[in-house]
């Protein structure tokens, strides 16, 4: 739980450099936060409730990329 808490407050853009894979769940939701102005600054809670995203799904499918 700490570790979802703590990805939820990161930046699109720091997640996609520290972990370039996760692109692909960015682009399965068909987001538009890759080479978006704002990654540097929206968080992946932000992103969840921007695109009405299920935040729980969401950060999921992403530790899921990240673990491997």
């Amino acid at each position: 739980m700490a570790e979802e808490l703590w990805l939820t407050e990161m930046t699109v853009q720091t997640i996609l450099e520290r972990w370039p894979q996760t692109a692909e769940v960015f682009n399965h939701y068909t987001l538009t936060c890759i080479g978006c102005a704002i990654a540097p600054f929206c968080t992946i809670s932000d992103t969840a409730k921007i695109y009405g995203l299920s935040l729980d799904t969401f950060v999921s499918d992403l530790e899921k990329v990240i673990e491997g």
